[in-house]
């Protein structure tokens, strides 16, 4: 093997399956720090997403697809796009905001902390977090 810049190469010039393994972890580390300064950006849209990503960045990306998958409900709660009757109205898709449920303003942040008609949902991943503080997004990040 041949040693440059404290790198051993294969004799065909190759890097060895440890520079490898290094190369991936220093990438890696240097993609999270650029997507955190990214996501950490004051007065940008999606703050309130981002800042729950934010939290948890190594952990979302490293769970497991198959048990942590982006799903269209939760692509819905993330983005505040989809059912919520504050966004439909905004694109004009509803007359008003209300909650068909409550009659209360629906958004993603009424959903998932108050309205009491999703009060089973929430309590399984209250219970699954242990939480004894009231629901939030990242604590939607961190379940999923």
């Amino acid at each position: 093997m041949e040693v440059a810049r404290g790198w051993k190469f294969c004799e065909d010039g190759s890097f060895s399956l440890e520079i490898i393994k290094d190369i991936k972890e220093s990438e890696t580390l240097r993609m999270y720090n650029e997507w955190r300064e990214f996501l950490e950006r004051p007065n940008t849209p999606g703050e309130w997403t981002k800042m729950a990503i934010v939290l948890t960045l190594e952990a979302w990306m490293a769970r497991d697809s198959g048990s942590g998958s982006m799903s269209f409900h939760l692509s819905q709660v993330m983005t505040g796009h989809g059912c919520f009757a504050n966004f439909l109205r905004r694109i004009g898709k509803r007359m008003d905001a209300t909650c068909d449920f409550c009659g209360e303003e629906d958004d993603v942040f009424y959903t998932i902390r108050e309205c009491p008609v999703w009060d089973p949902q929430r309590i399984r991943p209250q219970r699954k977090l242990e939480l004894s503080r009231d629901f939030t997004l990242g604590d939607v990040v961190e379940a999923c």
